[in-house]
């Protein structure tokens, strides 16, 4: 720990996801730090600037990194933000950690080097539990999607038994129906990014909280193994599009979740190009020409590139024989057609498309 004069005299302890991961040997990203025995007042008179709404959360003035005053929270309300913070100086660090959601995610490292566990992380990392802390576990419905998430994370790890409970029973209590969809769709797209998403998918079936956030998801076995066997590059767009592919409600869920247009965009374009790639279409070279057009191909031919990499991904094809295809419709020279076309501008289409149809039938 780089000591400074921000941070020189505080007692602050490294926390959360960063301590997790660097015990796992897991790529490190962002850093978080709890602050014990200071207030808001000395954050900011140090240089700290205030960013969290909620609670005291400062970022430091040099690295950015967040730097939040130790809390204990009650239960007041519904939903994610029920609870009542209390940051005062007497709050201590293990105050601090046992508030948090797992075992997992409630160890500390001192400037020293020491590690603070008082909940037993550490054991739970070495046994491959993901494990809650206390009853208080159930009064956060964002817990059980940041626990699904966790499932696609660390995917050879085992939910207890007891928390599998917990989250059933939060479920059941209707607790789930005040998340804001924004908040949903954080924890759903970061876990369909890990390297595991079935097992986050998974999970939400087996406590019902897909019934309450996405009930018109046609989920089946093909598409979960799919999402597993993506490469990093594959986008989240990508991702979600294969999510929905079985759905016959895509718009709804899109609009219930508020997913970006990006993603919206691609889950409407995935069914379209499946629908010929795995049917008796695929050889009728007119209907190809009208899924071009329908999946804006001409001007986003990057897009229905990687929907085709999404769809052999599930089911192999002869995808080479498409890109071949694709390559050679790319590479028609329009400006000569359009330079033939000049005293009859209107027959510009009628003969780049009769162009793209003679590649299709020498290709195809």
């Amino acid at each position: 720990m780089n000591e400074d004069k921000f941070i020189y005299g505080l007692e602050i302890y490294a926390v959360g996801g960063a301590v997790r991961d660097s015990l796992c040997n897991l790529p490190v990203k962002d850093r978080d730090w709890v602050v014990v025995g200071s207030n808001s007042y000395e954050m900011e008179k140090r240089g700290f600037k205030r960013v969290g709404k909620d609670f005291p959360v400062f970022l430091h003035p040099i690295s950015k990194e967040e730097y939040a005053l130790a809390r204990k929270e009650k239960k007041v309300g519904f939903g994610y933000n029920g609870f009542k913070f209390y940051t005062g100086s007497d709050v201590t660090l293990e105050d601090d950690l046992k508030r948090r959601d797992l075992t997992i995610n409630a160890i500390a490292i001192s400037r020293d080097g020491n590690v603070i566990d008082p909940c037993g992380g550490v054991s739970d990392l070495k046994a491959g539990i993901l494990r809650h802390i206390g009853d208080a576990f159930q009064e956060d419905p964002l817990r059980v999607m940041r626990l699904a998430r966790f499932c696609a994370k660390f995917d050879t790890f085992e939910v207890a038994e007891k928390t599998i409970n917990l989250c059933c029973n939060l479920v059941k209590s209707g607790e789930i129906k005040y998340l804001k969809p924004e908040r949903i769709w954080k924890e759903l797209s970061l876990g369909l990014m890990e390297k595991s998403p079935s097992k986050m998918i998974d999970f939400m079936i087996k406590i019902g909280v897909i019934e309450y956030i996405a009930p018109d998801l046609n989920l089946n076995q093909m598409v979960k193994n799919s999402l597993n066997k993506f490469s990093v590059d594959i986008s989240l767009a990508s991702r979600y599009a294969l999510l929905c592919i079985n759905s016959h409600k895509i718009e709804f869920i899109g609009n219930k979740l508020k997913v970006p247009s990006s993603c919206k965009d691609y889950s409407k374009v995935l069914p379209l190009i499946a629908r010929i790639v795995f049917s008796s279409e695929i050889n009728n070279n007119r209907k190809i020409i009208d899924l071009l057009y329908k999946s804006d191909f001409f001007r986003r031919p990057d897009r229905f590139i990687e929907l085709l990499k999404v769809l052999y991904i599930m089911e192999k094809f002869d995808i080479d024989r498409w890109y071949r295809m694709l390559h050679s419709i790319v590479m028609i020279d329009t400006r000569s057609i359009v330079e033939t076309c000049k005293k009859n501008p209107s027959e510009i289409k009628y003969v780049l498309e009769k162009e793209r149809l003679r590649i299709l039938d020498e290709l195809w």
